[in-house]
């Protein structure tokens, strides 16, 4: 029988082994974890996982103007430079002359003459001979027959003058009239909407499956227009709207908004609009905004089959006083709208931006990132 003091020897013999074993197990691990870690370098696999975010979130910007182009063309109210008037100095405060008494006046003295006897020259009442008057009657009518020649021909020559100013007045009507067609100002709400203080801030936004060089197309778009111009933006606006018309059996998603304001609120508006779009991005690998042109280079990255999406999204600043469009649910509707934005006229358009995502090409967004991120696009009907 084994005494108790050597079985409490055992005990701690056996639990001094187990911690040894488990110890050297646990060293092992480490080491082997810390080679294996060691032959991949931690710079190279971060560079590695940012290049595939790069390339899931790169982001295009393009646009330009402001809305400060229409107040600063109007002439500014200038505060009214007038003193106030004066009160005249009443003519009591203001000192007299003084005339001293020594000196004589040098207004003329009027002496008086003695009176002259005038007479008047006497009259002399000598007696004309009476004038003859020869066929008194037929001299009489001769007299009245001209007096109403006279005054007919003084109201014809009356008559063709009125006649001859209506058609002056309407052929200066027609050719005002004709100018204002031509200069595409013959409605009269156009000039309430161009002069006024409301504007309209306006955003579309498509999703497109797998389209065909649409990314290039709107970064060659993009870099050779110029941005700084009015008519730029216009041109800009006009050729987006119809690469996405070209585009149109990749429409799967759609987003619209537009709502009329003060135009002093409507630069930050516009700005809010754009700031949370462009947050989606995880770069901007292409932006060119007033002009001024930035291109940064972008990782390569392998299509994925399973879905393959990019989003444009278009943002207005325009003159007009209503809406530009409603709520969009169908690819019709889609399709006119955009029609719509094409024929825009030059002077309505103050602000414009055109964002896409993916900005290179063969880059695309998964379903999950594009529901994700774009949470309020709905599906075409």
């Amino acid at each position: 029988m084994v005494s108790k003091p050597s079985w409490v020897k055992i005990q701690i013999k056996l639990a001094c082994a187990t911690f040894i074993l488990t110890a050297s197990s646990l060293s092992y691990g480490l080491t082997s974890s810390y080679s294996a870690s060691a032959n991949l370098k931690p710079p190279q696999i971060e560079k590695e996982l940012n290049e595939q975010l790069i390339a899931k979130k790169s982001g295009g910007r393009s646009g330009g103007g402001s809305f400060r182009r229409k107040s600063s063309g109007s002439s500014p109210r200038r505060k009214s430079t007038r003193s106030k008037n004066k009160r005249p100095s009443s003519s009591s405060n203001k000192k007299q002359p003084v005339r001293s008494k020594n000196k004589r006046s040098s207004s003329p003295t009027y002496r008086r003459e003695p009176s002259r006897t005038y007479r008047e020259p006497e009259p002399s009442y000598r007696r004309e001979p009476e004038p003859t008057y020869r066929n008194r009657t037929r001299n009489h009518r001769t007299y009245r027959r001209t007096y109403r020649s006279s005054s007919a021909s003084m109201w014809l020559m009356l008559i063709f003058v009125l006649i001859f100013l209506l058609i002056v007045l309407l052929i200066i009507y027609a050719l005002v009239m004709a100018v204002k067609k031509l200069l595409g100002k013959g409605n009269g709400n156009q000039f309430k909407e161009r002069d006024n203080d409301i504007v309209t801030v306006s955003m579309l936004q498509v999703a497109l499956l797998a389209p065909d060089n649409l990314q290039t197309d709107l970064s060659v778009l993009s870099t050779s227009t110029d941005t700084d111009t009015d008519t730029g933006l216009v041109t800009l606006m006009q050729e987006t709207t119809l690469i996405l018309l070209r585009n149109e059996t990749a429409w799967t998603h759609v987003r619209s908004r537009s709502n009329s304001l003060n135009i002093d609120k409507a630069e930050s508006v516009f700005d809010r609009l754009s700031i949370g779009e462009r947050s989606k991005f995880t770069r901007e690998t292409f932006t060119n905004l007033d002009g001024d042109l930035q291109i940064s280079a972008t990782a390569e990255s392998a299509r994925d089959d399973l879905a393959q999406y990019v989003v444009v999204t278009l943002i207005l600043g325009t003159a007009d006083d209503k809406p530009l469009f409603a709520k969009i649910n169908t690819e019709a509707q889609l399709k006119e709208e955009l029609l719509q934005i094409a024929s825009m006229r030059e002077d309505y358009l103050f602000r414009f931006e055109l964002l896409w995502t993916p900005q290179a090409s063969g880059e695309y967004l998964t379903d999950e990132e594009l529901l994700l991120e774009y949470t309020d696009i709905m599906p075409l009907a």
